[in-house]
C-alpha cells in the first residue's frame, strides 16, 4: 500500500512539475509574441501603405499600425501615419476611399474627404481631440508642424464627425497626416 501511495506522490508531483514547465514556456512564448508584436505596431510599413499610390512623400515621420499591448491594455490608443510630402506634391490635398482603384485596402487606409481650410474651427464639447491626445507619441518637432498646420491658413484637414479621426495636409509644413484616437 505504501509502495502505491509514492507512486501516486511522485506521479503527482512530475505532473505538477510538467504543468509548470509548459506554464513557464506558455509565458515566456506570450511575452515574446508581445515584443514581436508591438514592434510591428510601429513599423514604417503602414504610413507607406497609407500613403504609397495617393501622394508623393520623402520620408515617413510617424507610423503605427495598431495599439500597442501594456499594462493598460486594452485601452483607447492612438493609431497614425505621418509622412513628410516630397517637393513635387499636389497643391490640392488627394483623398483616398474605401474601393478607389480596386484597392479596396479597408477603413484603415482610408485618408481625406471633404477637406476645410485652416485654421481649424474650436471642437465642441462633444468631439474627441485626436491630434490633442496623439500628440504625445511623435517627436516634438512633428508635433509643431501638425499644430502649426492647424492654427495657420494655408493648409487643409478633415475631421471625422466625433473628433475621432483626423486627416492633415499642409503643404507649407509638408506634412500629410492620418491620427485616429479610437478603441
Amino acid at each position: 500500500m505504501r509502495w502505491i501511495l509514492k507512486q501516486l506522490a511522485l506521479n503527482a508531483t512530475k505532473m505538477l512539475a510538467g504543468f509548470a514547465g509548459i506554464f513557464l514556456l506558455l509565458m515566456c512564448g506570450c511575452e515574446a509574441l508581445k515584443v514581436r508584436y508591438n514592434h510591428a505596431a510601429d513599423s514604417p510599413a503602414y504610413a507607406e501603405a497609407v500613403f504609397e499610390r495617393l501622394l508623393p512623400f520623402d520620408r515617413v515621420l510617424a507610423s503605427r499600425a495598431y495599439h500597442l499591448i501594456d499594462d493598460d491594455w486594452p485601452n483607447w490608443d492612438c493609431t497614425f501615419a505621418i509622412v513628410e510630402l516630397a517637393a513635387d506634391a499636389p497643391e490640392a490635398p488627394p483623398s483616398r476611399v474605401m474601393a478607389e482603384d480596386g484597392l479596396n485596402l479597408g477603413w484603415r487606409y482610408v485618408f481625406g474627404g471633404s477637406w476645410e481650410a485652416t485654421p481649424k474651427t474650436p471642437l465642441s464639447p462633444n468631439t474627441r481631440d485626436a491630434l490633442g491626445f496623439c500628440v504625445q507619441y511623435f517627436e516634438a518637432e512633428v508635433s509643431q508642424r501638425l499644430r502649426s498646420a492647424m492654427r495657420e491658413p494655408g493648409s487643409w484637414y478633415v475631421l471625422g464627425p466625433v473628433g475621432e479621426t483626423l486627416f492633415i495636409y499642409s503643404l507649407p509644413q509638408r506634412i500629410a497626416a492620418r491620427i485616429r484616437f479610437g478603441d
